[in-house]
């Protein structure tokens, strides 16, 4: 079972679209980012059939979520000529 749930209000789209929007501007609930991130992994995992183990699934949307929302604060990425890391 996954740890998170998908509003049904809510689109993948629009879950992108909220990243997008408000991850740089410093205004965005870090749980959203989190959770929605989760979501997107999860469901892309699952289309293309990564695991044959639903556990598998969560784990690694775990895992990989980290990854993202902590590649996405980095501060080392800027907007300046001078930054070690470009915007993803």
């Amino acid at each position: 079972m996954p740890t998170y749930v998908k509003p049904k209000n809510v689109s993948y789209t629009d879950m992108a679209i909220y990243i997008d929007k408000h991850i740089y501007s410093g205004n965005y609930d870090a749980n959203l980012v989190y959770e929605y991130i989760y979501l997107i992994i999860y469901v892309l995992a699952c289309k293309a059939k990564y695991f044959t183990k639903y556990e598998d699934y969560d784990d690694f949307a775990l895992y990989m979520s980290s990854r993202v929302y902590m590649r996405l604060i980095d501060k080392r990425q800027s907007s300046t000529v001078n930054s070690t890391i470009q915007k993803v």
